[in-house]
This record gives C-alpha cells, sequence and structure tokens, in this order.
C-alpha cells in the first residue's frame, strides 16, 4: 500500500471549533435591546451575522456533507479521536460535531435582526432590505441544513434575549422545518439585491437565494414527497440563476483561483490575516473582514509538508490527520489525461518517504514566501446550476434537456462535446449526474447529501450497506449531542439514537 500525506489546502477545514457553545442557543452577542437604536447597529449586527455564518458552516460543511460519504481515512498522525464515526457511520450522541449550538446561534442572531431592524430609520432603504434579507437568507440555509442532518428540530422565531428562552424549545416534525425554511427564502429572494457575476460574491443575492431555493425544493421534491409541484418550484428559481449573467469558466481551475470568478454564485470570505476586524496588508482581496482566527487547529502541517513545496501547498503548524481514501482516488478520480479536473483536486510527486500527495483546489494565498490557506469557502456556483438543471429536467420526464445540461459540465471536464449520449435512460442520466456531482465537487461538502437525493446511500456508500434498518431507519441522520438533551430535557433524541 502506498504511504499517502494528503495536504488539506481547506479553508474550511482549518478552522475545526471545539463546539465549546454547548447551549441550545446561548444568549446572542448582539441581543442587547439598547443597542438597536441606529442604522449603523443594524450595520454592525449584519457584519456580526455573516460572521457567525461562517463560524458555523466552516469545517462543518465537510463533517455534515461530505465525510459520511466514506472517501475518507485516517492520516499519518490521526486515529485517537471520534472522527471516523463520521465515515464509518457510526455516529453516537458522544460524536463530535453532533452539536447544533452554533446554527442556533446563527438563527438567534437572523431572528434579532428581524425582529429590531424593521423599527430602524434608514437613509437609504435598499440597504435596510438587504440587512432584513441576509436575516431571512441565512435563517432559511439553516433550517434546510437542520431538516437535512437531525429531521425534527426545533423552530426559533423569536430573538433570545435570555438563556431561560432556551428551554421552552421542543423538536418540530421535519415538514415544519422545511416549511419554515421555504417561508424564509421568499422573504430572502423579494428583499434581496440582483446578482452581481464576478463582484464579491460574499454577500446574499437573489441569485444565492435561488440557489438555495432550488436547492431546497429539488430536496424536497426527491426526498420529502414534494413531487411535480416541488420540481417546478425548484426549475424556476435554477432557471433564474442561469439567466442572471454567470457563466461557466473555460478552465476549472480558474475557480479557485480566481475568488471573483464570474462562477462563484456565493461564497465565504477568508483572509490572510484575521483576528477580529482587520485591514490586511499584502491582501490582494483587498478587503477588511470580521472572524474568527483560521490558525485554529489544521488538517495538515509545514513539518508535514517538505521544504520545495511550500511555495505550492499552504503551510501552517498543526497535524496531519485526515486523507483521502484510496478507493475514491483509485476508483472515482480520473487520471488527469481523462479528466481536466484531476489535477486541479489533487497532486501527487514520488519521494524517499513515500508518494506525497496534496490537495490543489484551495491553494491560499503567499505569505513571506510560503501558502497560507486562506481560500474563500464556496458555497454555491454556476456549474451545480447546471448540474441542478439537469436533475430536475430528468425528474420531470424530460431527458433531452438533462443531458444538455449535463454534457455542458462534461465538455469542460472532458474536452469532448456531447460526452454523454442522448439515448441514456432515466436511470443512466440520474447516474451520470451523481457521477459528475461528487467529482466535480470534491472537498465542497455535497456528496452525502446528493447520494441521498439520489435514493443511493444504501449502495454508494460502502459503509452503510445492507444497513437501511439501523437506528430505527434513522442511520441517515443524526443523533443529538447528549449534552444538548442534559440542558433542555425537552429536546428528544433521535429515535434510534
Amino acid at each position: 500500500m502506498k504511504f499517502i500525506h494528503i495536504i488539506f489546502c481547506l479553508a474550511f477545514l482549518f478552522v475545526t471549533s471545539c463546539d465549546d457553545a454547548l447551549e441550545l442557543s446561548p444568549p446572542s452577542s448582539i441581543s442587547n435591546a439598547s443597542f438597536w437604536q441606529t442604522e449603523n447597529d443594524a450595520r454592525g449586527a449584519n457584519a456580526g451575522l455573516y460572521s457567525q455564518f461562517r463560524n458555523t458552516f466552516d469545517s462543518k460543511l465537510q463533517w455534515w456533507g461530505e465525510f459520511r460519504s466514506d472517501y475518507w481515512d485516517w492520516g499519518t498522525s490521526g486515529g485517537a479521536w471520534d472522527w471516523g464515526d463520521f465515515w464509518m457511520n457510526d455516529v453516537t450522541p458522544a460524536t463530535s460535531r453532533t452539536n447544533w449550538s452554533n446554527i442556533y446561534i446563527l438563527i438567534n442572531d437572523a431572528n434579532l435582526i428581524l425582529k429590531y431592524v424593521p423599527d430602524i430609520a434608514f437613509s437609504n432603504e435598499a440597504e435596510k432590505e438587504f440587512i432584513l434579507g441576509s436575516a431571512y437568507f441565512m435563517r432559511a440555509f439553516s433550517y434546510f441544513q437542520l431538516a437535512k442532518i437531525w429531521g425534527d428540530a426545533p423552530i426559533a422565531l423569536e430573538g433570545f434575549e435570555s438563556a431561560a428562552q432556551e428551554l421552552e424549545l421542543t423538536r418540530s416534525p421535519v415538514a415544519e422545518i422545511y416549511q419554515q425554511a421555504k417561508d424564509d427564502v421568499e422573504q430572502a429572494v423579494a428583499l434581496l439585491p440582483p446578482a452581481n457575476p464576478g463582484q464579491e460574491p460574499y454577500f446574499a443575492t437573489q441569485a444565492a437565494t435561488n440557489m438555495l431555493k432550488a436547492d431546497l425544493y429539488l430536496w424536497t421534491a426527491k426526498v420529502a414527497g414534494g413531487g411535480t409541484a416541488d420540481l417546478n418550484t425548484a426549475n424556476a428559481a435554477v432557471d433564474a440563476v442561469l439567466n442572471a449573467g454567470y457563466a461557466l469558466e473555460e478552465n476549472y481551475e480558474t475557480v479557485f483561483r480566481d475568488e471573483s470568478s464570474s462562477e462563484i454564485i456565493f461564497s465565504v470570505f477568508y483572509s490572510l490575516i484575521e483576528a477580529g476586524t482587520a485591514e490586511v496588508a499584502n491582501d490582494n482581496k483587498n478587503r477588511t473582514t470580521n472572524g474568527a482566527n483560521i490558525s485554529a487547529i489544521t488538517l495538515h502541517g509545514a513539518s508535514f509538508v517538505p521544504e520545495q513545496f511550500r511555495d505550492t501547498v499552504p503551510t501552517q503548524s498543526g497535524l496531519q490527520w485526515l486523507i483521502l481514501d484510496e478507493r475514491f482516488v483509485n476508483d472515482v478520480l480520473k487520471p488527469a489525461d481523462i479528466d481536466a479536473r484531476t489535477p486541479v483536486i489533487w497532486q501527487e510527486e514520488e519521494l524517499s518517504i513515500g508518494e506525497f500527495v496534496w490537495i490543489n483546489k484551495y491553494i491560499g494565498e503567499e505569505l513571506n514566501g510560503l501558502l497560507q490557506p486562506t481560500s474563500d469557502i464556496i458555497i454555491y456556483r454556476y456549474a451545480e446550476a447546471l448540474l441542478f438543471k439537469a436533475e430536475i429536467e430528468n425528474a420531470l420526464g424530460n431527458s433531452g434537456e438533462a443531458i444538455n445540461q449535463l454534457n455542458r459540465v462534461a465538455q469542460r471536464a472532458y474536452g469532448v462535446d456531447n460526452f454523454y449520449a442522448a439515448s441514456l435512460s432515466s436511470e443512466e442520466i440520474d447516474n451520470a449526474i451523481l457521477d459528475e456531482r461528487i467529482i466535480e465537487f470534491v472537498l465542497e461538502g455535497k456528496s452525502f447529501y446528493d447520494i441521498r437525493r439520489f435514493g443511493q446511500a444504501f449502495t454508494r456508500i460502502p459503509s452503510l450497506v445492507g444497513r437501511e434498518g439501523e437506528k430505527n431507519g434513522n442511520i441517515l441522520l443524526l443523533p443529538v449531542d447528549q449534552d444538548i438533551i442534559n440542558r433542555n430535557p425537552k429536546i428528544k433524541q433521535t429515535e434510534g439514537y
């Protein structure tokens, strides 16, 4: 077996919080009513909202949306923690990252904005609408994640300004969670500004919200019994994105090198030096940011990056804990001469210690001759809109249009027109779309949800084969962190755990 080092150049894996916010919904940092007086107060709250969004969905996009697809394994320095529970799908209430506290902190921040900002006078009404639209967007995104990850979950619509209020919450049926997300996404679409392709994709827009809307309604159509009605809603939303001026980059690598690419619809900003709010010297993004320091626990380390690669691979103190599973590298990722995405996803060099392999998607930025892991988190991009469109059209019985959209992504990957034949059956088209999604969005936190949405979790994911009935049929959901239940006994554990 090859000795493989996989170096993670993923900004959103470099922040691995300890889930130390253990309450269901701790009092918000922006909860003091005396704060909500002026439009500057509202601006500050909105900046805090975006910062909390990043804090909530940084590395957890991977934990919740990708690790459970079971193409990960322990690296040379790993194995001591419970992270393997995720890719082995043996998660328990004591496993790390089963705590939903940060999501509810984000929801609470959104709720406080929606409570107070309507009564604040603004010199520019469009700015007020943007702040309110952002709150609805963040809340919709949060409830959608809760529904996918835990199923039934509490619904909080009032801003908590004391810790005691959280004790009244219980888990609502998942259908109500989906409906709340749908209600919020409609509000966000109505309030947020139009798309601005290629210009700072760090803020919610109508296009970002329509991507969320398509994602949400496609999921409920296929997973929650929404059927044709939800498919049609998803189709209208994705059409709005496809007509918003975004474009597929000619070169796959450009998406991950140009953070203002016209393919990126919504992303989360990272910067070279982050400690509070700071203007970053030598930062080619030339922006200010307000967020956590990214140099917390890392998934790779300078000591594991040979000196000759330190201007190629991001370096930072820490340990290398995780690797991509060899089965995935060998059986899923195609050779570079077949798929143009492969050398962007991973690279390898033969060294005396064995094969040095690194993720090449997220190369960060240079500081003092070393690359630092500061690549932005991409939430939605145009290639996904095309593949959403293909999936929706195929589900509606329009196989020809599905093939057309699928082939737009395949042409960039393989350099071949009409890579997928028009004669494919509906099932074959679905399998092709899922295959392309898994490769196209490697390390973007989507594959577990994709595999579930296509109904293939128990055939595609090795650690789930034959386990359909486990946990009373809830093995695809997560349990609730036991500390949440200890603090609020009204929260019942996910059935089966």
